[in-house]
């Protein structure tokens, strides 16, 4: 059986005073926070927190996405999965392109569908008027 230290937590106390109640390292009356052999090691891994997590963000000069049919998204959606391929951005941000994306699929089918039914209701006095094409005329002979 391995013999125990006497001291567990930290010898050294924080900013207001009160003792630090983390666990001291192997060897050390210190935890890896107060430890003075470890400042440098402390001082890059502060440098390197955050950097795998923090998000990408697309260039300033970005051109702005404008999209008038379905079609249209067809390249974004093509170019969202080429960089989260190469890793220019993240899953988060590609499944929020996505997403988008989908939300102005349904927003562009709305659309048509209200211009397709304002030409129905307005076909039917258009077939009036000399020269256009009447498909009921066809079906009538």
């Amino acid at each position: 059986m391995k013999p125990r230290s006497k001291q567990t937590t930290c010898a050294a106390a924080k900013p207001d005073g009160s003792p630090c109640s983390a666990r001291v390292q192997e060897g050390s009356p210190f935890c890896f926070f107060h430890d003075p052999a470890k400042a440098q090691e402390r001082l890059a891994s502060q440098s390197r927190g955050g950097q795998g997590t923090r998000a990408s963000s697309q260039p300033i000069d970005a051109p702005e996405f404008t999209a008038e049919t379905v079609s249209d998204l067809g390249p974004l959606i093509v170019g969202t999965i080429n960089q989260l391929r190469r890793r220019e951005i993240t899953t988060n941000e590609a499944t929020a392109i996505c997403n988008l994306a989908n939300t102005l699929i349904k927003v562009l089918d709305i659309r048509d569908e209200q211009k397709l039914r304002d030409a129905q209701r307005l076909l039917p006095g258009l077939d009036e008027e000399k020269g256009l094409y009447d498909p009921r005329a066809e079906q009538e002979n």
